[in-house]
């Protein structure tokens, strides 16, 4: 979902919570008693609150009373601006300045209209600019897809620097204390989310960062990057609902006690899924394999396709799936074929009893030579040696190891080895031995 998607939502749910905040507060005559004065907000912020809901009363009226004040300070700066053209530029221009129109001051008009100006033209202009150079100089050093998130964080400065644009305006031209505490919370609300929205942001930078340093090692460390990532984006969606619902007077005590009941009835469902996290976490960590790797795990061999946080995917050679729970993965002895350094052909040349021994003698260094003349074995380390006298053979047992740790590359070199025996043991005329057996008659049956 995007994050301009969440926020509407998250703008309307909010709209809805002010409006039956405002509609409550209208039903008190204290709170909403028009022509309300700076006394009279001071007087009720000074009434004692000894329990929780007056505690989250006497806090919004704090807020309500820092709204009027900020606007006040604005008219105060106003009249000094208009004092000041009185004194220096014109008397005239400080009388029409001073004029009002629709009950409000023309000056005061003229400031809204420079600030948001101003501010339009920084955001567009400025803004723009400060982001563009500064991804230009991290065009080296970050990759395109880090590049493109941090991008991502001008809208939302945008958005910032064009709401304290619009709250200062309306600050000026808003006759009316009830509309300028309207004008406060909606813009703190709006201001929230903004800042939930650049966490998010920066978020998905830290992570996509993480992503792709580990990436190219570690492939399994994905899969803990990305829940990480949902678990730090759903926290904030409920620390950003929190603070709103705050910032609208509700008692968020209760919301969290109730919070509190119910992620102990969460957990004690999904135990099952919380055990099979945590087998999920012990592999990633301790890394007995990872994706793509050629294990025996459970009864299953093949290739792992993927590592979730509920269960492991191995891909057999019959190209069957086999998905495996982490809880029970996580506590069962893994083969993993693709830790070996080198891997290992053992085989048994079995050659007819017709052969001398001058001949075993000349066949076994023979066949010693072929496999250190092969590049792909380990020279090193092989054993060739005439081993048994069987039923119907002598048998030659070769025990070498391949470097290349493929499949396919381990094929051809075990193809490779045995033509050349093959060539060898006819150089040398002698014959492979088959399974047979000799029957010895003693007598035959008289004929009548």
């Amino acid at each position: 979902m995007k994050i301009s998607s969440i926020l509407v939502k998250l703008v309307c749910a909010s709209a809805m919570l002010l409006q039956s905040c405002l509609f409550v507060s209208a039903q008190n005559p204290d709170a909403a008693a028009s022509g309300r004065t700076s006394e009279n907000i001071e007087a009720s912020q000074s009434v004692s609150a000894p329990d929780s809901a007056n505690e989250v009363s006497a806090r919004v009226k704090a807020l309500e009373q820092k709204s009027i004040k900020d606007a006040k300070n604005l008219h105060k700066k106003t009249r000094d601006l208009v004092f000041f053209i009185r004194e220096n530029i014109s008397p005239t221009l400080a009388d029409l300045v001073a004029d009002k129109f629709m009950g409000v001051r023309i000056i005061f008009f003229i400031l809204a209209a420079a600030v948001l100006s101003a501010a339009w033209m920084f955001q567009r202009f400025v803004l723009g600019y400060i982001f563009k150079l500064f991804l230009g100089k991290q065009e080296n050093s970050q990759s395109t897809s880090v590049r493109a998130r941090i991008g991502k964080l001008k809208k939302p400065v945008a958005w910032a620097i064009m709401l304290f644009a619009v709250m200062a305006s309306l600050y000026m031209i808003l006759p009316s204390e009830d509309l300028i505490i309207l004008v406060g919370k909606s813009g703190r609300i709006v201001f929230l989310f903004i800042v939930f929205w650049i966490l998010l942001i920066v978020s998905d930078i830290f992570f996509g960062v993480v992503a792709e340093k580990s990436a190219s090692k570690f492939d399994s460390v994905r899969n803990l990057i990305d829940f990480g990532n949902k678990i730090t984006r759903y926290f904030l969606y409920a620390i950003c609902l929190l603070v709103v619902l705050d910032t609208c007077g509700a008692n968020i005590n209760a919301i969290i006690a109730s919070l509190g009941i119910g992620g102990a009835a969460l957990a004690f469902a999904s135990k099952d899924t919380i055990a099979n996290f945590f087998g999920s976490v012990s592999l990633i960590v301790d890394r007995p394999f990872v994706v793509g790797d050629w294990i025996t795990a459970c009864g299953a061999e093949g290739i792992v396709e993927s590592i979730g946080f509920r269960s492991t995917r191995i891909r057999t050679f019959p190209r069957t799936i086999v998905t495996i729970p982490n809880s029970v993965l996580a506590n069962e002895s893994v083969e993993n074929f693709s830790k070996c350094n080198k891997r290992r052909i053992k085989a048994t040349i079995g050659l007819t009893y017709s052969t001398t021994p001058e001949q075993m003698v000349e066949i076994v260094e023979e066949i010693k030579r072929i496999v250190v003349k092969e590049t792909l074995t380990d020279s090193e380390d092989m054993r060739i040696w005439f081993s048994d006298f069987s039923d119907s053979s002598l048998g030659i047992t070769l025990i070498y190891y391949v470097t290349a740790l493929d499949a396919s590359t381990y094929s051809q070199v075990m193809q490779r080895v045995n033509i050349e025996i093959m060539k060898a043991v006819a150089a040398h005329r002698l014959s492979f031995a088959f399974p047979s057996q000799s029957i010895y008659v003693e007598s035959l049956p008289k004929q009548s």
